[in-house]
């Protein structure tokens, strides 16, 4: 028998799927361990006869392929692999799964029956043949599959949310609720929760209009059919539709009109892999029907397979240049993808062709988001994590040793960041042991835009019962790019910044110039100034940053003056000579997953020397 750890992450059936990454452990100091990673982390491939790749190539290379999301490529070289070692079974289940996604259903169902030849017994390939099945409409087949699944493992998540596609497709949407319910207890999957809230709305509007709660039979007129899954269609109560459209298809099959119906249908249920076999299917017999293009281009970019998306959206619009959905289609998913100067272009040419004022604001965000600095976090967002971050929840500790047997400072950092259109908030608990005390500030800062290449902050904090963090504090800044005055000065912005502290003691304030040179290489030199009016207290502070890719950076930084170099306790704002040095990098570890890390050294004279370093882990979403 094959175990499921063998086979469970190979055949996910699912149509939206989420693909986790091993977390980073160690004991060796993060700065370090970070900074070679990223700095000697080339891959060190074995050499190879390329005239005679190995199997192990092969398959390395179907997987990167099949990561990559180019199933095309991927599947002759999963067929050589088989042919070579016919005795693999998980390349024949990786090469039946694909096959599946592709549409070549009967060539997957007969290779995943091969595989229960040998592995009758095996949960993970039943359930893969019963989702076939399903497809090709064998839904008594497949359903005697998926029950079989649940009995031997009635928490199976897959073969849950198969028999309830399958229920739902037979009308049956009460008793595919149960599945689905189930299902979403075990993977908390959004688009499983979008369909329960689907289907209990549908289900109570059945039960106040009675009339509408009959299903048509296969026997009802096509027409009568037809209209009826059209108006649950509008309705959004894609289960009874897509039933409908089979129904007829099952009398009709040969009918591209409820073919494409049908593929939209499951698109706009999220049944993205389904619905894009069935435009692939419908285009081998009309390859120029604009529709259908753009119907699986639609599908494409809802699954973030770009570069596919892109190319049918050109495709369609080399036949009908001035289509409307083409060119939103091409122009969303460009920006989608990152590629927003691409973007910009087609969305101007679509508010010029259409009028429409929503691609006319379009372009004027888009541009506000090229003149944007790489500092602000600001803008549109599209799929892309980028730095700086804007949707993250981040879990941070940090430790610093002092001199004059002054004891350890401790940090924990929780901070959490959302989006709102072109705005970003952000929300920061930071527990903090300082000189034998704790003081739990919280705190949240709002960046916006303001006027052309300008944006701002503001910020408040507040701390119960503190020790030496202000009981409240208050903060703005304002910056702006020069390349309002002239071309010549766009890679140089100004800032000036204010901020209130209110301690026991009194109040203090601080007031903070700055002035950012853009490098080439994505280089940006910041410096800045602060001020303390009552103490006359000064420290100019300068950092050099680096970001050579979307979610690396690495930064240096150095201040000299009269006041600390990271203002928060009092003992800060004492005027007395001091010097500070500072490193650190952020990095990506997983799809989703980043991290940071720094060190700081800190020299304050006749009060204290400061040293250590903080580390933070960061969720993307």
């Amino acid at each position: 028998m094959i175990s499921r750890a063998t086979w469970g992450c190979t055949n996910n059936m699912r149509a939206v799927s989420l693909s986790g990454r091993p977390f980073l452990h160690t004991g060796i100091p993060l700065l370090f361990y970070c900074t070679l990673s990223t700095l000697s982390g080339v891959g060190t491939a074995q050499p190879q006869n390329t005239d005679a790749p190995s199997s192990r190539a092969l398959l390395e290379q179907a997987k990167d392929h099949e990561s990559a999301q180019r199933y095309h490529d991927a599947i002759p070289l999963y067929r050589e692999v088989l042919q070579r070692e016919p005795e693999r079974d998980d390349v024949r289940a990786a090469l039946a799964r694909l096959l599946s996604w592709q549409g070549a259903h009967a060539e997957a169902a007969d290779l995943y029956r091969g595989i229960l030849r040998r592995h009758p017994v095996d949960l993970d390939i039943r359930t893969a043949l019963a989702r076939v099945l399903s497809w090709q409409q064998h839904m008594d087949e497949a359903r005697t599959l998926y029950e079989g699944v649940l009995r031997e493992n009635s928490s199976h998540p897959e073969a849950l949310q198969g028999m309830a596609d399958v229920l739902l497709w037979e009308g049956r949407s009460e008793e595919a609720l149960r599945y689905y319910e189930q299902t979403s207890a075990l993977s908390n999957d959004v688009a499983i929760t979008e369909r329960i809230t689907s289907i209990r709305n549908a289900i109570v509007q059945r039960e106040q209009n009675p009339s509408a709660a009959v299903h048509p039979p296969v026997s009802a007129g096509r027409d009568e059919t037809i209209a009826r899954a059209r108006a649950w269609e509008r309705n959004a109560e894609y289960g009874p539709a897509i039933a409908a459209y089979r129904q007829i298809l099952a009398e009709h099959p040969g009918d591209d009109d409820i073919n494409g119906a049908l593929a939209r249908a499951l698109a706009r249920d999220g049944q993205f892999e389904p619905a894009a076999s069935l435009y692939g299917d419908i285009l081998t017999r009309h390859p120029t029907d604009v529709d259908v293009q753009l119907g699986l281009a639609r599908v494409r970019s809802w699954q973030k397979q770009f570069p596919a998306a892109i190319q049918g959206f050109q495709a369609a619009l080399r036949q009908d240049p001035a289509n409307r959905d083409a060119l939103r289609g091409l122009a969303d998913t460009l920006f989608w993808s990152g590629a927003s100067q691409e973007a910009l272009v087609h969305y101007a040419q679509l508010a010029q062709v259409t009028g429409d004022p929503e691609s006319a604001a379009r372009v004027q965000a888009i541009t506000a988001s090229l003149e944007a600095s790489p500092q602000a976090p600001l803008g549109l967002r599209d799929s892309t994590i980028r730095l700086p971050y804007r949707d993250y929840v981040k879990l941070g500790y940090g430790q610093f040793s002092y001199s004059r047997d002054i004891p350890d400072e401790r940090n924990i950092l929780i901070e959490a960041a959302k989006s709102f259109g072109a705005y970003t908030v952000i929300g920061r608990v930071e527990p903090v042991t300082r000189f034998g005390f704790h003081d739990t500030p919280v705190s949240g800062e709002l960046y916006s835009p303001l006027w052309r290449r300008a944006w701002g902050y503001l910020a408040a904090q507040g701390t119960m019962n503190s020790h030496f963090s202000p009981n409240y504090s208050i903060a703005g800044e304002i910056t702006q790019g020069m390349g309002i005055v002239h071309p010549l000065l766009s890679k140089i912005e100004v800032s000036f910044g204010y901020r209130h502290l209110s301690y026991k003691t009194g109040d203090s304030d601080l007031l903070i110039p700055g002035l950012t040179v853009f490098l080439p290489f994505n280089l940006w030199l910041t410096e800045k100034l602060y001020y303390v009016p009552e103490t006359g207290a000064v420290t100019l502070a300068s950092r050099l940053t680096w970001r050579p890719m979307n979610r690396l950076q690495i930064f240096a930084s150095g201040s000299f003056g009269t006041s600390g170099e990271r203002i928060v306790a009092t003992q800060d704002l004492t005027r007395i000579s001091s010097h500070a040095v500072q490193g650190g990098i952020t990095l990506p570890i997983a799809e989703r997953w980043s991290l940071e890390a720094t060190g700081f050294y800190e020299d304050r004279g006749i009060l204290y020397r400061r040293q250590g370093g903080s580390f933070s882990v960061i969720y993307h979403w």
